[in-house]
């Protein structure tokens, strides 16, 4: 993005942000019927479809963006890889916390080889009626996981620091070693569904 007037965060949270948060909160919606739990994984459904098929689409949009594509390319992982890894050499060694799991996900770690989740997105995005078991819940989250830190290094090479601190943060992941995580914190019971807590071991 050289020679480019550096993003707004404003403008940032409208085009970008606003929307992950929106899918961000879609997803939290979904614990109302399905338990976030490991065991719960292989879940699918509708709602997964959809959500499936947004958070896939958005992360097209960022990896063009970031790379430096026309938003009308069509482009595929193929063109995407080398790039992405140019850009953000790190990407695939980033982990990321994923709160109610209690899990760390690394969702661009097989990114050369081929991911899953993005693999599994495509199949539904080509033929939903074939596969939709594969709109999951644990694709989804792995998806989501992906588009977060495409959002943060989005963030970054725009602003050229992390000004993450001055945003609404998720309420699902953090990246660990680098982000505070809040003291106001979602919490999912399994009766009383999701509630926001003060959690005094977050200071």
């Amino acid at each position: 993005m050289k020679g480019e007037n550096k993003m707004k965060i404003s403008e940032f949270e409208e085009k970008y942000w606003n929307y992950y948060l929106h899918l961000e909160e879609k997803f939290m919606h979904i614990s109302s019927f399905v338990h976030f739990d490991s065991r719960n994984f292989n879940v699918f459904s509708y709602e997964f479809v959809s959500l499936f098929q947004n958070i896939g689409a958005e992360i097209d949009l960022l990896f063009k963006k970031i790379c430096g594509y026309s938003g009308n390319d069509n482009r595929t992982m193929r063109d995407y890889k080398n790039d992405i890894i140019y850009k953000c050499p790190e990407i695939k060694e980033k982990k990321i916390k994923v709160n109610y799991f209690n899990i760390e996900i690394q969702p661009f770690e097989k990114l050369e080889s081929g991911m899953t989740w993005w693999k599994e997105y495509n199949a539904i995005k080509h033929n939903r009626l074939d596969n939709i078991s594969k709109a999951n819940l644990e694709n989804v989250l792995e998806a989501l996981t992906a588009l977060f830190l495409l959002e943060r290094y989005l963030l970054v090479e725009l602003k050229e620091e992390d000004s993450y601190v001055l945003i609404k943060q998720s309420n699902i992941f953090r990246i660990d070693g680098v982000d505070i995580q809040p003291r106001m914190q979602w919490k999912v019971d399994s009766d009383k569904g999701i509630a926001l807590v003060y959690n005094d071991d977050l200071i």
